[in-house]
């Protein structure tokens, strides 16, 4: 698989002095090539695709979606089709906000679907404060799914796909897998000059032919995510490639962009939602915060913020943490909670109640983020 690259030098995480917030610096998402090994299928093995079954706000309205949840499909053992309901509200320009799962539990294959509809838009126009949506999982036998929904998972696989999968991938009568001929020049679009999606990874497979030079002829795109520019830099980079001599039919080769950062709206001051009985002084960190990034967000490029109270014992341990406010998903509040967990204040005669602190999540330039700043690297 070709994609961006991605630089990792100093990848790890990081704390760094930032006013009134706290900096997680992240190693970035970075695109794995298909395995050359493929495992046996077990006989259950689906693939599972989510599906928008409602939408509906409390003033009655029925929003549609100006750019539909793009949920990653995953590989499954035969767990049972199941649904997922959240809530949320739509701001004027059609983005969804402070979303968040309604019910407790675990849902399989239900990682991306929220962040899918973060990264989703509305039409714009109009905001509602009340919203909710429902998806429902489809499971479809890894030996019958459709090859459009193989190849999508083929791109971002979440597991080892097993040679079913890959065989869905390939058209029939194609003799350019197994063994596949050797590049002899590999070429590659611009991917830096080439227009992203927030929040959405974009991806390109190409099918062409080799003549008997190893030339490829009538490049096409056959499945992708729709991103035209892509697409087209895609057929110019298979066009220029050459590989070893011998006709073949039927070939495929994938590219793909990461996401472009998708911001998180402006977060308010702490000062905005600091408990009216706060004893808190403005005391640095003795033990500092375990600086993560939910990794679901940092995948698509997703930034985020939390605002937390939380009280501090006399020997400056940190408990009763709440989330006062959270955006685009409740899920970067929870995350939050982690991050500051295992920190400790100072010691003191006495404890401290309703301290507050903000966490900012940010994709950083080359591979970082931000927390209170909590912070990921750009992907």
């Amino acid at each position: 698989m070709a994609g961006e690259r991605a630089t990792t030098a100093g990848a790890g995480l990081f704390l760094s002095a930032a006013a009134g917030s706290i900096v997680v610096l992240a190693p970035p998402a970075i695109g794995m090539a298909p395995p050359s090994v493929l495992a046996p299928t077990a006989p259950s093995l689906n693939l599972v695709s989510w599906a928008v079954e409602n939408v509906s706000c409390d003033d009655g309205a029925k929003p549609l979606f100006a750019r539909a949840p793009d949920v990653a499909p995953s590989l499954d053992y035969g767990s049972a089709s199941s649904a997922l309901t959240a809530s949320f509200r739509i701001a004027a320009d059609g983005r969804p906000l402070s979303v968040k799962r309604e019910g407790n539990g675990y849902i399989s294959n239900a990682s991306d679907v929220l962040p899918a509809l973060v990264a989703a838009r509305f039409a714009a126009g109009q905001a509602h404060a009340a919203c909710s949506i429902r998806f429902a999982s489809i499971q479809q036998p890894v030996a019958s799914a459709s090859p459009d929904l193989a190849t999508e998972y083929s791109m971002f696989p979440n597991g080892q796909p097993p040679r079913e999968l890959w065989e869905r991938t390939r058209p029939l009568g194609s003799d350019c897998f197994e063994p596949a001929p050797e590049p002899r020049l590999r070429a590659f679009p611009a991917f830096k000059e080439l227009p992203g999606e927030p929040g959405r990874r974009n991806w390109s497979m190409i099918g062409f032919d080799l003549d008997a030079s190893g030339k490829p002829v009538r490049p096409a795109v056959v499945a992708g995510s729709g991103n035209a520019a892509l697409d087209a830099a895609s057929v110019r980079a298979v066009a220029a490639s050459r590989f070893e001599a011998g006709a073949r039919h039927g070939c495929r080769y994938p590219y793909y962009r990461n996401a472009v950062v998708l911001p998180a709206p402006p977060p308010p001051s702490q000062e905005s939602l600091r408990p009216a009985g706060s004893t808190c002084p403005d005391l640095p960190f003795v033990q500092p915060p375990t600086l993560t990034f939910p990794e679901e967000y940092r995948t698509r490029s997703i930034e985020g913020w939390a605002v937390l109270a939380f009280d501090v014992a006399p020997w400056g341990e940190i408990g009763n943490i709440r989330v006062l406010a959270a955006e685009p998903a409740a899920a970067f509040g929870e995350w939050a909670k982690q991050v500051i967990g295992n920190a400790r204040k100072p010691a003191g005669r006495t404890g401290y109640v309703d301290c507050t602190d903000r966490v900012l999540f940010k994709m950083g330039p080359t591979a970082r983020i931000t927390t209170t700043t909590a912070s990921a690297p750009h992907s």
